[in-house]
């Protein structure tokens, strides 16, 4: 029996069908395979990717040394969940979570690199929404600890504690004047 991912119709419908962009390039870095989600991220339709060198259609923020393509043929290792942004055809910024890993063949002959990378817009997105909507105060202010604390702030802001030059421990109202020169003049 042949197996069903042989035959390249049913190879491309399931990889097409993933919710991730994917492609593969060769040892010369061309690519060799992109998916529809590829295209949808990119902006490069898969007609105009085929056989072009990867970093001129998948523009990424990861600099040339740091490139995660180039680390995993280089280790033989995949790098897994890497941050960045890639770049799409409209010149925006798009944040991305990226996997890459050496390809094989059966001989376990290097052959070259494949690349999955989801579009983390909407996420980006919702974390921005949840900064604007809770503040520092909102998060701190729900702890039981911070709410005794808070509790105590209007009693410790009706009396000041200072010590004098002799180092004797006296009281002052807040609303008391501590100088002539910020009294109001009439």
């Amino acid at each position: 029996m042949e197996h069903q991912c042989a035959k390249p119709f049913i190879c491309r419908m399931i990889m097409d069908s993933v919710a991730a962009g994917i492609f593969t390039v060769d040892l010369d870095w061309n690519i060799t395979f992109f998916n529809r989600e590829a295209e949808r991220i990119t902006g490069v339709s898969c007609d105009e990717a085929m056989g072009e060198y990867w970093a001129d259609i998948v523009r990424a923020s990861d600099a040339e040394e740091h490139c995660a393509l180039k680390q995993s043929l280089r280790t033989g290792e995949p790098v897994i969940n890497k941050a960045i942004y890639l770049i799409d055809r409209k010149g925006r910024r798009i944040p991305v979570s990226i996997t890459t890993a050496v390809l094989r063949d059966e001989h376990g002959k290097t052959i070259g690199c494949v690349e999955s990378f989801r579009d983390l817009t909407r996420v980006e997105e919702l974390q921005k929404k949840l900064q604007a909507k809770y503040t520092y105060e909102d998060i701190i202010g729900r702890s039981a600890s911070m709410q005794k604390v808070f509790e105590l702030l209007p009693v410790v802001a009706e009396r000041q504690h200072c010590l004098d030059r002799g180092g004797q421990r006296h009281r002052q109202r807040a609303s008391r004047p501590r100088h002539p020169q910020s009294l109001p003049t009439p």
